[in-house]
């Protein structure tokens, strides 16, 4: 694992994950800005598949994108910091992005660290699925340099249609693997921990949230999709334990339906 990049948490973080949203659906976007408009945190950490698929820069001017991009600008704003996890639905996002958003994208993770010193591993998730020998050999592709950059410059209706085409594939592909083979391995949760020196794991992909702990490694803390389940954030505090919330517990915004 090369080093991640880390940040301070000094105050109050909220963190979420999983929202899937459609660029191109202003209703769920703008249900989704309502929630960050009542935020009441120093930050917000965004665990990956903020969108359920982006292209690069093309997708930008969607309705629904701008109302995201609005969102996060208006959070700047406040002075609350927008970190924004690359998912495997999302995962050109990128510069143009953080431009427009005033927000930063970290593609592999990054290290929070409480006011005590005790450092939060945040990961989407995907990456631990290890026994799932096809998925990490096509993630290292859309991580690779080269996807990285030329991805982002597809035409939109070109790029579009490539998205179409591997969600097809990757439905078809995990309905067809066996459910061993989907999950996220705690082997590779309590090795990731001690590669970066960590006390807890926050990550999302699989849907559904848990808190256990991964032996001596540490703790382990895994969000339900973002208004799909009771427990789709986590609350850090600068010295208190995180803990898996509901995101109403941050806003009075109506739930995304």
């Amino acid at each position: 694992m090369t080093d991640l990049p880390i940040i301070g948490l000094r105050a109050e973080t909220a963190v979420i994950g999983d929202l899937h949203l459609d660029p191109f659906d202003s209703q769920t976007c703008g249900s989704f800005r309502e929630w960050t408009q009542s935020l009441q945190v120093s930050r917000l950490i965004v665990m990956g598949d903020l969108f359920d698929a982006w292209v690069g820069p093309a997708h930008q001017a969607a309705p629904g994108s701008q109302l995201v991009l609005q969102a996060f600008r208006e959070l700047a704003q406040r002075d609350v910091a927008v970190n924004v996890l690359q998912g495997n639905r999302d995962f050109l996002l990128g510069e143009s992005f953080e431009r427009a958003g005033s927000c930063r994208v970290f593609p592999e993770g990054l290290i929070g660290v409480q006011r005590d010193g005790r450092r939060i591993l945040f990961l989407h998730g995907d990456e631990l699925c290890t026994k799932d020998l096809p998925y990490q050999r096509l993630r290292r592709l859309t991580h690779s340099r080269l996807v990285q950059r030329w991805g982002p410059r597809l035409p939109l209706f070109l790029s579009g249609r490539i998205a179409k085409r591997m969600r097809r594939i990757s439905t078809k592909a995990v309905a067809m693997k066996l459910s061993a083979e989907k999950e996220i391995q705690e082997s590779a949760g309590a090795e990731r921990l001690r590669q970066a020196r960590a006390h807890v794991l926050v990550c999302g992909h699989v849907h559904r949230s848990r808190d256990c702990e991964l032996g001596e490694a540490g703790r382990w803390l895994i969000l339900d999709a973002w208004r799909a389940g009771p427990l789709d954030a986590v609350r850090i505090s600068a010295q208190e334990k995180p803990q898996l919330v509901s995101s109403d517990g941050f806003s009075g915004a109506p739930q995304i339906q």
